[in-house]
């Protein structure tokens, strides 16, 4: 039997691939207006920052980085060869569950995004 000794964490980071063809400017200023409704809502005072990284287009290296992945509708490709995601936008968290979970839905729907889990 394996005994842990010290804190065990379960937290996580996300990264969201979007098929959106909007510029990185418009899906920075559409993430801001986000947070400012999420802000709103639940009375609370989080920057951009807080929770997301800058959008950016998607490299190899990301994909290297996410690994080969697949979802139920098996749209992503295995391998970078399969699927150039530098065509592709990926937002990424801020921080280990940074972006707050009532927000991925309106990520998928806004921007044609898939939640990637980076562990």
């Amino acid at each position: 039997m394996k005994i842990r000794d010290g804190f065990v964490s379960n937290s996580s980071s996300s990264s969201f691939i979007c098929k959106t063809c909007l510029p990185l400017k418009k899906i920075k200023e559409k993430l801001e207006q986000i947070v400012k409704w999420y802000n709103e809502i639940y009375d609370i005072n989080l920057a951009f920052g807080d929770i997301f990284e800058d959008p950016k287009h998607g490299t190899k290296k990301d994909w290297e980085d996410i690994g080969p992945y697949t979802n139920d509708d098996d749209i992503w490709a295995e391998t970078y060869e399969e699927k150039d995601i530098t065509n592709n936008i990926i937002i990424y968290s801020a921080e280990d569950n940074s972006v707050p979970f009532v927000l991925h839905d309106i990520i998928y729907d806004r921007f044609d995004a898939e939640r990637i889990h980076m562990g």
